[in-house]
């Protein structure tokens, strides 16, 4: 298994997506998001990004050439308390 990471890669944005569209797939309790919102949320025009001290990393598990899994880490630098 490989870990890929990234931020604004348009190939692996769109396996991302991709991978949670097949994932849910089929369950008629799965509602899903707008897909517009997501693309958005990926883009790198998201106010989100836009804030200083913000990061954030996009993370993708492949095997065999296929999306296993996908996670993604934030950092807020406005939730940060005085201890850092």
């Amino acid at each position: 298994m490989a870990v890929i990471d990234f931020t604004f890669d348009p190939d692996l944005s769109r396996d991302f997506l991709r991978f949670g569209e097949e994932l849910y797939r089929g369950d008629p309790h799965w509602i899903p998001p707008l897909r517009v919102d997501l693309i958005a949320q990926l883009s790198p025009s998201y106010p989100f990004y836009q804030s200083p001290g913000n990061r954030h990393r996009h993370f993708l598990a492949w095997r065999d050439g296929r999306v296993m899994g996908r996670i993604s880490a934030f950092v807020n630098a406005a939730m940060h308390d005085a201890d850092g």
